[in-house]
C-alpha cells in the first residue's frame, strides 16, 4: 500500500528541543544583565566607557564605597572610604596648616597668630564627596577664611599703636596770646594691611606681615590759631566790687569759661562748663529769686555771667543753639539780653560756626563783669552791627494779694511789694556794611512774666490809725540784684547737656573730619 505523505526523519524533534532550549539561555542571561546593571544603578542604564568597557564612576567607586582610585591636595585617598579619606586629609594637611604662624609686625612690637586664628580652612567633605559621585579623580579642595576676623585683629593692634594727633591750642594770659603748639599722630591703615595678610593667607604659607600706618596731621595747626586772634565780640555788665558770695559765684563761673577753646563744629554749653552749683565747686549760697521771693541758694549771680557771654556771642555773630530769658527782668540786661540757667534743664549754647576756634576770655575787673569772643573774623572791616529791643505787648499785672496784719491800725493799707505788669520784647539786630544798613533780623522774641503786688491789711482795732508803721521792700531793679530762678515742673525729668562741648585733645574723628573740610575751604 502506497504512502500518503513525506516522512518525518527521526532526530527533528530532538533538534527542536535543542533550539529552544538555547533560546530560553540567552534571554534569561539578558535578563539577568538588565536586573544587575539596574542593580547597581538606581534603576537607570549606565552609559559603557568607550575605553574600559565599565560604566562611568564605576572606575572610582566600588560596590563597598570606597574610593578606587583619587588624589585630593596631592594626598592619595584611593582604597579608602569617606570617614577614613577626612581623617587622613585632616593628619596631613587641616592640622599643619592651623599651626602656621602669621606674624604682624610694627616696629619692636610683634603680634603672633596662627592661620586658624583666622578660621583658615579646607573644605575636604566637599572633595571627597566629589571623587565618590563623579568621574573626577584629581581634586583640589576650596580654601576660606575669615576676613572680618581678619580685619578685627588688625584693629585690636591699632588700639595699641595708633597715636591720635593733638591740635595746637591757645590761652590768654595777661592780655597776651600764649600758643602750644600740636603735634601728628599716628594710625595704622586697616585696609592696606589686611590685603597684606589676604595676599599671605592665600599663599597657605607662613610669614611675617608689616602693619602699615599713616601720619595724622593735627586738625588745628599754630598757623590756623594765627587767624583767631581777633577780637569779634565783647560785652560787659556792672555789678559791685568786693567779695560777697554774690560776687564770688561770678568769680567762679568766669574762671570756669575763661580761655576755653571751641574749634569749628563744636558745641559749648554752659551748663557743663559752670558745673554744679556746690560748695565744693566753688560757689556759695547768695540771693536768688524763686516763686516771687528771696531765698539763698548755691550759685546766685551766675546767670550775670551767662547773660554777659549772651551778649558777646552775639556780638561775634555766632550761632546761638540755646538760650531762656528769665521769668523777671534783671537789673544788669536790659529786656531780650539776658540768658538764664537752671540746673540741667535750661542752658546757654552756642556753635562755633567759623572755620576757626574761637576762645572765650572772662574775667572780673572791679565792678566789671567781661566776656569777649576771640576768634577769624570772617566778615569785612566795614561791617558793624546794632542790638536793639522793641516792646511787642504788655501784660498787666494781676490783682494784689492782700495779706491780714494784726501789727497795722485797722483797715489800714501797707504796700509790701508793688504789683509789676509784664512784657514780651523782640530783640533785633541791624546790620551795617561801611555805614549803610543792609539786614535787620529778630535774635530773639522774650516773655517776662507779670507779677501781683503784695499789701498788708491792718486788722488790729488797738493801735491808732495813722501810726507809722516801717514796711521793708526789697530792692529788686538795680544790677546787683538777685537772680530770678525759672521755675522748673515737679515731674521734669534731670538729663545731661544734649551736645558737650569737646576737649581738642578729644576730638572724635567725625569732628576731625568735618574740621579739616572747614579749614580747606
Amino acid at each position: 500500500m502506497a504512502n500518503s505523505g513525506k516522512r518525518t526523519p527521526k532526530n527533528k524533534s530532538t533538534l527542536t528541543k535543542v533550539t529552544v532550549g538555547l533560546v530560553s539561555f540567552v534571554v534569561a542571561a539578558s535578563v539577568a544583565g538588565y536586573l544587575v546593571n539596574n542593580s547597581q544603578s538606581g534603576g537607570f542604564t549606565q552609559p559603557v566607557n568607550a575605553n574600559t568597557s565599565e560604566p562611568d564612576g564605576a572606575s572610582l567607586l566600588s560596590v563597598d564605597g570606597k574610593i578606587k582610585k583619587a588624589v585630593i591636595n596631592d594626598t592619595d585617598v584611593s582604597g579608602l572610604n569617606k570617614d577614613a579619606a577626612l581623617t587622613l586629609l585632616d593628619e596631613k594637611i587641616t592640622l599643619p596648616l592651623d599651626a602656621q604662624k602669621v606674624t604682624l609686625k610694627y616696629d619692636a612690637d610683634i603680634f603672633e597668630y596662627t592661620y586658624s586664628d583666622f578660621g583658615a580652612k579646607y573644605d575636604f567633605e566637599k572633595a571627597v564627596n566629589t571623587v565618590l559621585t563623579t568621574s573626577t579623580s584629581d581634586v583640589s579642595a576650596d580654601f576660606s577664611y575669615d576676613k572680618e576676623i581678619v580685619r578685627t585683629v588688625i584693629k585690636d593692634i591699632a588700639g595699641q599703636v595708633d597715636s591720635p594727633a593733638k591740635s595746637a591750642s591757645f590761652t590768654r594770659e595777661n592780655g597776651e596770646f600764649v600758643t602750644v603748639a600740636g603735634n601728628d599722630g599716628l594710625r595704622v591703615d586697616v585696609d592696606a594691611t589686611a590685603e597684606k595678610v589676604y595676599e599671605l593667607l592665600d599663599s597657605k604659607q607662613p610669614g611675617e606681615v608689616e602693619v602699615l600706618t599713616n601720619v595724622e596731621k593735627p586738625p588745628v595747626t599754630t598757623e590756623d590759631l594765627a587767624d583767631a586772634k581777633s577780637l569779634i565780640g565783647t560785652f560787659t555788665t556792672k555789678t559791685t566790687g568786693g567779695d560777697s558770695p554774690r560776687n564770688i559765684n561770678i568769680k567762679n563761673a568766669l574762671s570756669k569759661i575763661n580761655n576755653v577753646v571751641v574749634y569749628p563744629g563744636g558745641v559749648f554749653s554752659t551748663n557743663y562748663y559752670f558745673g554744679d552749683m556746690t560748695y565744693d565747686n566753688g560757689y556759695r549760697k547768695a540771693p536768688v529769686i524763686s516763686g516771687g521771693k528771696l531765698v539763698d541758694d548755691f550759685g546766685g549771680g551766675v546767670c550775670q555771667v551767662s547773660s554777659t557771654l549772651y551778649v558777646a556771642l552775639l556780638n561775634a555773630e555766632l550761632e546761638i543753639v540755646e538760650r531762656q530769658n528769665h521769668s523777671l527782668k534783671v537789673g544788669y540786661a536790659d529786656y531780650g539780653y539776658d540768658a538764664t540757667l537752671a540746673g540741667n534743664y535750661i542752658d546757654l549754647k552756642f556753635k562755633n560756626d567759623t572755620p576757626r576756634p574761637v576762645l572765650v576770655e572772662g574775667y572780673m575787673s572791679g565792678g566789671s563783669v567781661t566776656v569777649n569772643i576771640y576768634g577769624y573774623e570772617i566778615h569785612d572791616s566795614g561791617h558793624t552791627l546794632k542790638l536793639s529791643n522793641e516792646l511787642v505787648s504788655t501784660i498787666p499785672a494781676p490783682a494784689d494779694k492782700e495779706v491780714s496784719d494784726n501789727t497795722l491800725p485797722l483797715g489800714q493799707r501797707a504796700v509790701v511789694t508793688a504789683g509789676k505788669n509784664g512784657y514780651r520784647y523782640n530783640l533785633l539786630k541791624t546790620v551795617y556794611e561801611n555805614g549803610k544798613e543792609t539786614e535787620k533780623v529778630k535774635i530773639n522774641t522774650s516773655t517776662y512774666k507779670a507779677s501781683a503786688g503784695e499789701v498788708r491789711i491792718g486788722t488790729n482795732p488797738d493801735i491808732k490809725s495813722g501810726t507809722d508803721v516801717p514796711v521793708e521792700i526789697p530792692e529788686t531793679n538795680d544790677y546787683n540784684a538777685p537772680d530770678p530762678i525759672v521755675d522748673i515742673p515737679p515731674n521734669a525729668v534731670q538729663t545731661p547737656p544734649s551736645e558737650q562741648p569737646i576737649p581738642s585733645d578729644l576730638m572724635s574723628p567725625e569732628l576731625d573730619t568735618s574740621l579739616s573740610n572747614l579749614l580747606n575751604n
